[in-house]
């Protein structure tokens, strides 16, 4: 080794130094450090500068991570310097190990922070990639050597991670003497980030989301006010090491293009300050939730703050049930976010939120804080704009797509807002999307927003007989040309018999085949083709195994649902985990959230499963439900008292919804959504006549109801 060399050229591990050599040695000249400084080397190494010459400058596109320890400081106060200095070191040990197995450079250490590069030494195409995996595994690395450092200290440590993707010079920064670093805005919005985050959390710039958009999973931040920057940094919370799975992996879209390149016309529109209210309409099972799916997954989407938000039926009477789930998502409010911390959440995306507004939003997205004093009239103003005012906000930041999938569930304030906001979308970043199907309460619907210049329809047909035998042939293409002929005259177009039929043929034996083998079909059993989506279903379910059958039907009495409340509802008589993996497999359930949580392949399905329940065990059910999530998961209790009211009084203890109701009927009325308040109160009065509640429950139920009579 050259005794000039102060690092290794071949690691970059520092070297002792050695007077006699170095008295002895030639001096190295500029060129022969440059050379070594970009030569070979395993990834995750730097080689560095010397006083002879620099190392050699050059500009790439990285990724550049700042992670800072929190706690450092009262550990410091703590500890004696050399016993500071092991701790850290086996934090930073176990830090360092990830960085560098995932291709990284240590720029530097800062005191209690690191710098890590990617792309900065040689050239990593995947470098925003491999940064956010060695982001994910430091947090992870750090939390593993927690134990003993809290056996030794008595406390724990946490990182707040920052990073982002740019343009950046890298080589000796500063004068003659520096080693290697970075410099460029890319390593600024970095530090930024980095200061912003909680401990624990990892903040991603807006460069680096796009470019690994499909690749992770993120939760939105709201934008933040850097020092020194002209406009707020647009970040993201990275929560997971790969997306979630969305409907649109379940089957293909077919004979939807030109209603496809209506709702992105309308995304270009939107995005382009064109704001867009888009209504897709089309009968249950016609693919609006797959239409969907596909914006959604749009390469356009990516950037902008997009949530999406599903009603179910006891949505028709929850107070901005719908408007509250949807802005939890595009605000990645969970349900462990603290009150204090969605109120922050608020008044950094609405810097100039006023008190009163803010605390009628904390009461919308279900926490326990007062209403302002006022009247009915002026609350309900004062919400909705609000709520305009917010998804403004975030479309003027960066861009917004908010959808609500069927609305024909949503309810009538809900309706009455969306009216509202529709004329405010000229001239914004906005593109709301509602799908709905062509019916509401029995009777033909009309979206009160239908007039606003901003609206675009976009209106699903049943697919003709091509288009049938077309998606067909993506789902079974091995299936002989009888039974999918068949398959394509029964489905009437409907893309959801076409997809559940093809699925049925393979579970009903109809159509078989050896490993490797033809494919062979019982073509005199095609007249035992059901020739309806209900039927069709009830013959799927009778495929199952009693354990699948069982979590099918408790999984529909609860929708989306975690396996936690899936075990406690279905108790010991049924292998939960045995029966889900038959289910996924089945199509009948995808899963969520790595797996913690499944949902229905379409709603529709989840439908005529519920319908399909003997009506008995759908009761017994929907009694477990109700208990299960009134003592395990008490916060989703006091923030949806309307779940609670609905599980009870679909159950055989009816009379347990009173107490739930009455608090729906005040949730409902503190948020001047009086045809709601005046429907709660009003199924708490007859919770209270069918059981043994208190003696005043009922009078002072029908006294509320009345209240909100009048009030109407």
């Amino acid at each position: 080794m050259p005794a000039d060399f102060r690092f290794c050229g071949a690691c970059g591990a520092a070297l002792a130094p050695d007077p006699a050599a170095r008295a002895d040695a030639p001096a190295m000249t500029p060129d022969a450090v440059a050379a070594v400084g970009t030569g070979g080397g395993t990834p995750g190494t730097a080689a560095a500068g010397t006083a002879a010459g620099p190392y050699l400058s050059s500009t790439r596109e990285m990724t550049v991570v700042f992670a800072d320890i929190s706690g450092f400081t009262s550990l410091a106060e703590r500890l004696e310097p050399a016993e500071l200095q092991d701790t850290m070191r086996t934090a930073w040990d176990a830090i360092a190990l990830e960085i560098r197995a995932a291709g990284g450079i240590i720029e530097k250490y800062i005191g209690d922070a690191v710098v890590a590069v990617f792309g900065a030494r040689e050239q990593q195409d995947d470098h925003p990639e491999r940064a956010q995996r060695a982001a994910l595994a430091i947090v992870d690395a750090l939390e593993r050597t927690n134990s003993g450092i809290a056996q030794r200290t008595g406390r724990r440590l946490a990182l707040r991670v920052g990073l982002n993707s740019g343009t950046a010079v890298t080589g000796a920064i500063g004068d003659r003497e520096s080693e290697f670093g970075v410099l460029g805005d890319a390593v600024n919005i970095a530090a930024r980030l980095e200061q912003a985050a909680e401990p624990g959390e990892i903040l991603v710039g807006d460069a680096t989301y796009r470019l690994t958009a499909d690749r992770f999973s993120y939760e939105p931040h709201p934008a933040i006010a850097a020092r020194g920057k002209t406009v707020p940094l647009i970040a993201w919370r990275l929560v997971g090491g790969s997306a979630l799975v969305t409907p649109a992996a379940a089957a293909p879209l077919v004979g939807r293009d030109a209603q496809l390149a209506s709702v992105v016309a309308a995304l270009d529109d939107a995005l382009a300050r064109r704001g867009r209210i888009v209504s897709v309409i089309g009968e249950a099972g016609l693919g609006k939730t797959r239409l969907l799916a596909e914006l959604l997954d749009h390469p356009r989407t990516r950037g902008a703050r997009v949530g999406l938000a599903t009603c179910a039926r006891h949505d028709a009477h929850r107070a901005y049930g719908a408007i509250a789930d949807l802005l939890r998502r595009l605000l990645a409010v969970t349900p462990a976010t603290s009150v204090d911390h969605a109120m922050r959440i608020l008044s950094e995306t609405v810097p100039d939120l006023e008190p009163e507004t803010r605390a009628l939003l904390l009461r919308l997205l279900g926490y326990s804080v007062a209403p302002p004093a006022m009247s009915l009239e002026t609350r309900r103003r004062l919400l909705e704009r609000a709520v305009r005012d917010l998804l403004l906000h975030l479309a003027a930041s960066q861009g917004l797509v908010a959808v609500l999938d069927d609305i024909q569930w949503l309810d009538e304030a809900s309706l009455a807002l969306v009216a509202g906001i529709a004329p405010a979308l000229s001239g914004t970043r906005a593109l709301l999307v509602m799908a709905y199907r062509p019916q509401r309460d029995g009777a033909d619907f009309a979206a009160p927003w239908a007039n606003a210049t901003s609206h675009v329809q976009v209106r699903l047909q049943p697919l003709d007989h091509e288009g049938a035998s077309a998606l067909i042939g993506h789902v079974a293409a091995d299936l002989p040309e009888p039974v999918a002929a068949e398959i394509a005259l029964r489905s009437g177009g409907n893309p959801a018999y076409v997809v559940e039929a093809a699925r049925w043929t393979r579970d009903s034996g109809l159509v078989t085949s050896a490993e490797g083998g033809p494919v062979l079909a019982d073509v005199a059993r095609t007249d035992a083709l059901p020739g309806s989506l209900p039927l069709l279903v009830l013959k799927r379910i009778a495929t199952l195994s009693d354990d699948a059958r069982r979590a099918l039907y408790a999984a529909a009495v609860l929708g989306e649902s975690s396996v936690e409340l899936l075990r406690a509802i279905c108790r010991t008589e049924v292998d939960v985990d045995k029966a889900l993996a038959e289910l996924v497999a089945s199509r009948l359930l995808e899963p969520l959230d790595a797996g913690r949580s499944y949902r229905f392949a379409h709603s529709l399905l989840k439908e005529l499963v519920y319908g399909a329940m003997p009506a008995r065990h759908r009761d017994e059910l929907h009694g477990r439900a109700a208990v299960a999530i009134e003592n395990g998961l008490p916060e989703l209790a006091a923030r949806q008292p309307e779940l609670l009211a609905h599980h009870f009084a679909a159950s055989t203890r009816s009379f347990r919804a009173g107490e739930y109701a009455s608090r729906s009927g005040d949730r409902a009325l503190s948020l001047s959504a009086l045809e709601d308040a005046l429907f709660h109160h009003r199924g708490a009065a007859q919770a209270a006549a069918a059981g043994p509640g208190q003696a005043g429950d009922r009078p002072r139920a029908l006294l509320a109801a009345c209240d909100a009579a009048r009030a109407l």
